[in-house]
């Protein structure tokens, strides 16, 4: 330390930006395609801009679910809840196998499933509704830490994991979520 040395400096690689590169944050700029819907809906009428109003407007004109219940689903796009909403207003026979006591049964599970595989998930890497339905159940009789141990013992793909994982950990909390705040 404190030592100082005086010569040429030599780059192997390209020179670094003099500037860092500019860093979009959707809460903010509001008006990019970064900006999704499921995000703006979140912020106060006040704090939009008049871009991202105008794209609030179709949600707040609908009259199929409450702006409590869209608000309430966070992370989950607006158009989405309420393409699922009018599917199961036409679809009355659905809306009778999602009501449940306690538990559902494995065929309302596999119901369940089937909507959340067709409105709720992004993609589905092979994942049908009875595998899903079939992962769910098993988190009725294994804990977490025994379901992973065993994936991993037995060496089931990696990307079925995380499909069945991800969509058992987030889509069946939230989907029981709304079915319970909207009184069905």
């Amino acid at each position: 330390m404190f030592k100082h040395f005086i010569g040429n400096v030599y780059l192997f690689h390209p020179e670094p930006y003099a500037e860092l590169p500019l860093v979009d944050l959707p809460i903010f700029t509001q008006e990019s395609s970064n900006a999704r819907d499921s995000l703006l809906i979140q912020i106060d009428d006040i704090d939009l801009v008049p871009t991202a109003k105008e794209r609030m407007e179709p949600f707040k004109r609908q009259r199929i679910l409450s702006m409590d219940v869209i608000k309430a689903n966070s992370g989950i796009e607006p158009s989405i809840q309420i393409r699922l909403a009018e599917y199961l207003k036409v679809n009355t026979d659905i809306l009778e196998q999602l009501i449940w006591d306690q538990t559902p049964s494995w065929e309302e599970l596999v119901v369940l499933c089937d909507l959340i595989l067709n409105f709720l998930a992004s993609s589905k890497n092979g994942l049908t509704d009875k595998k899903l339905a079939f992962q769910i159940e098993q988190l009725k009789k294994k804990s977490i830490q025994e379901i992973i141990r065993d994936k991993i013992t037995y060496k089931v793909e990696k990307e079925e994991i995380d499909v069945a994982d991800k969509a058992v950990a987030n889509y069946y909390l939230k989907w029981t979520a709304v079915l319970i705040q909207s009184g069905q």
